[in-house]
Parts: structure tokens; C-alpha cells; sequence
């Protein structure tokens, strides 16, 4: 309903809007209320739960792209995640079944697709799940034909941090990270490899970034920026099975947490 305050008419008249602005007064369309079908709801809640799942994964990996990613990198991840997910989905009971390789599609994904992590590592990382254990292999590197370096950079730390969901229910655990430092002056790196436990119901997403640096008089000067930072996911594995929350350690003098916290907002 419309009102007069004694200089303008305000509100609603019909199907249109009375409004008052800085250079007078403005008639607007009645915005109408949208309903939502169930299958718009459906596919809502569905990209609502990748983007969360995304932001975590981002989150839990960002020390190998140190927030230097593109800027289509969180649109392409959640895009990626939608698509997983939604075949993953069980239509009839709108519940997920994940398999072994339900995530396979997130390796080779770049966090920077102007320095792709390929350019400048030739070499295939690999990763494996032996019973509960996740093994991850790197290749011997050879120096310069395997490991390219910018102009300028005399060192590089090779970033690898694996990140651990549960996925039902959501809980996440510390990332691992680990460090190789490699000179340009080295002829080769040897090879290197990681183990460490994934319980049953739990993702692992394994990534690997180079961060380049000037080395001169013992002071480090980064050199890697968003237009320049190799860094990207090398695989993903779930390992099937019923997740059990740990539970933290007591001991007579403290309380260690397990590690593990909830992932809020995400339910899948």
C-alpha cells in the first residue's frame, strides 16, 4: 500500500514500487516471489555442498599455492566438486556412495593455470592405498631437465601437503606437510617417499607447489607471485568404510585433542 508523507507518494501501487531517490522519484516493477521447484532446491543444496567441500580442500592445501591461485581457481574447484558429487548422488534416497576413485578426477587439477605445476615439475608423483596405509611416491629428479627454474632463482622448495576429510561424517585432521629443499647447483634429487594412515571413510588429497627463491648471503628472497606459482593436486583417494570419530588422549596430567574437527556447514 502506498503512503502520501506530504511531499511524495511511497510504496506499493499495483504491481509497481514508488520509491524516493537523490534526483526524485522512481517507479519500479513489484519484484514477484520465486518459488523454488524441488529440483532447483536439489541442485542449490548440491553446489552448496561442493563449495564448502572446495573451500576446505583450498583451505588444507593452501601452503603449496600460498593464496597465490588464479582468478577462476575457487570457480573451477567447486565446478570440479559439483561434478563429482552429483555422481556420487543416489537419485531415489538423495544420500552419496563414495568409492575409491570417486575423487581420481581432482589430480592434475592447477591452482595456477598461468604457471601449470606441469611446466616445471617433470616428473609423475604417485600415490597408493595399501590396507589403511597411504603411500606416496616422488621420482628421482634431474636437475635442470626434470625441475625447470626462473630466471633469477638459485633455490627451490618443493612443497607436499596431504589433506584428510571424513566424509560421513565431515571431520578434517591436521594436514601433513612436508619440505624437500633443492639447489640449482644439485645434478639430482633423490627419490622420496611418504606414508602415512588413512582410516576408513576419509579422503586424502595430496598436492605438491614450488616456491622459488634467490639465495644470496644466506637471505632467502621469494620469488614466486599470482602471475608465477607451479602448485597443484596430484591425486585424491578415499578409502571406503565407516568413519569413527577419535576420541582425544587423556593422560593423569592432560588432554591431547586427536587432531580431528568438524567441518562446519558441510553434510554429505
Amino acid at each position: 500500500m502506498a503512503k502520501f508523507d506530504g511531499k511524495h507518494v511511497r510504496g506499493v501501487i499495483g504491481n509497481s514500487v514508488v520509491k524516493t531517490g537523490p534526483n526524485g522519484q522512481i517507479i519500479q516493477s513489484k519484484p514477484e516471489n520465486v518459488r523454488q521447484t524441488v529440483n532447483t532446491k536439489k541442485s542449490a543444496r548440491l553446489f552448496g555442498q561442493a563449495s564448502t567441500l572446495s573451500k576446505y580442500i583450498r583451505t588444507n592445501l593452501r601452503q603449496t599455492y600460498d593464496e597465490n591461485g588464479d582468478m577462476g581457481m575457487i570457480n573451477r574447484l567447486t565446478t570440479l566438486n559439483r561434478v563429482l558429487l552429483a555422481q556420487c548422488l543416489q537419485a531415489e534416497t538423495q544420500t552419496f556412495i563414495f568409492t575409491a576413485d570417486s575423487f581420481s578426477k581432482l589430480a592434475g587439477f592447477e591452482f595456477n593455470t598461468r604457471s601449470p605445476l606441469a611446466n616445471s615439475l617433470w616428473v609423475e608423483p604417485e600415490m597408493s592405498l595399501l590396507n589403511n596405509m597411504l603411500q606416496i611416491r616422488l621420482p628421482a629428479i634431474a636437475i635442470p631437465q626434470q625441475l625447470k627454474f626462473p630466471v633469477n632463482a638459485n633455490l627451490c622448495d618443493l612443497e607436499l601437503e596431504v589433506a584428510i576429510f571424513s566424509l560421513q561424517p565431515c571431520y578434517g585432521k591436521t594436514p601433513y606437510r612436508a619440505t624437500i629443499e633443492i639447489a640449482k647447483n644439485q645434478t639430482a634429487v633423490p627419490a622420496q617417499s611418504w606414508e602415512l594412515e588413512l582410516p576408513e571413510g576419509c579422503l586424502a588429497v595430496a598436492a605438491i607447489g614450488l616456491k622459488y627463491f634467490s639465495l644470496y648471503k644466506n637471505i632467502k628472497k621469494p620469488l614466486n607471485s599470482e602471475k608465477f606459482h607451479p602448485a597443484g593436486i596430484i591425486d585424491a583417494i578415499f578409502k571406503p568404510g565407516h568413519f569413527n570419530i577419535p576420541q582425544p588422549i587423556k593422560s593423569a596430567n592432560r588432554v591431547q585433542g586427536s587432531g580431528w574437527s568438524e567441518l562446519d556447514n558441510l553434510q554429505l
